[in-house]
């Protein structure tokens, strides 16, 4: 209506409202969804929010009625002609970050069997769009599931995963770093450095890879390379100080 301000913003502003007033921000989800129940944007805040307060059960459904709502605004765009750069890249990533969220929860609460359908799920979608439009939320669905993978030390998937992120997403700083310290993890310390290296040609203007210079010198410590660990641990420090 006339002075009311716009629906994703109204959903912001609901979600700033959960940490001080959490009871609030259910009620405004509630009622923006249902002025708009097709808007994946509310399904997807409330259930982060129920997840974050461990209400799994409720989670789930919110979760799930995200990435319908999420499928369907795609779905819809696609049969209206909308342009793959831009609006159907937009929805595609918005798909693959509810999905994604959903994981992680799943992952947390153990279920590790539906978090990896999950993630398989995301980058599926993700993936349906020509490489070089999916490339950016691909990857950071490929990323954080070889991440969770290695981080239990599930080393066999991990490798798996991170392998299919560096065909498909082989641009990727991000990826390159994970890739090297999973690599090293498993013994070949020749493969990880090659890894490093091609992350810190990728980050070089952006500097933002923080994990590299942690990485990359302790590959180089466990080498006996110390004076090169030196190095990359002050380089570290003076990007990142």
């Amino acid at each position: 209506g006339a002075g009311r301000a716009p629906y994703d913003l109204r959903v912001a502003a609901a979600y700033s409202l959960a940490r001080s007033r959490p009871a609030a921000a259910a009620r405004a989800l509630a009622a923006l969804l249902a002025e708009a129940p097709g808007t994946a944007a509310g399904w997807f805040v409330w259930a982060q929010l129920a997840a974050g307060s461990r209400r799994l059960a409720l989670a789930r459904d919110l979760y799930r009625a995200a990435a319908a709502a999420a499928k369907a605004e795609l779905t819809a765009a696609e049969a209206a002609g909308a342009p793959v750069a831009g609006t159907l890249q937009h929805l595609s990533a918005r798909l693959a970050k509810v999905l994604r969220s959903w994981a992680h929860m799943e992952w947390d609460a153990a279920l590790c069997g539906a978090a990896r359908r999950l993630w398989r799920t995301a980058a599926n979608e993700a993936f349906r769009l020509p490489r070089r439009l999916a490339v950016d939320a691909g990857s950071v669905v490929l990323h954080a599931w070889a991440a969770a993978e290695f981080e239990r030390d599930n080393l066999r998937n991990a490798r798996i995963v991170i392998g299919e992120a560096l065909r498909k997403c082989s641009g990727d700083s991000a990826v390159n770093v994970l890739a090297g310290s999973i690599v090293a993890r498993a013994g070949d310390a020749e493969g990880a450095r090659a890894l490093f290296l091609r992350a810190y040609q990728l980050d070089r203007r952006a500097r933002k890879e923080k994990q590299l210079y942690t990485a990359w010198p302790r590959l180089e410590a466990e080498a006996g390379n110390l004076e090169r660990a030196r190095v990359l641990y002050q380089r570290g420090l003076a990007m990142f100080p």
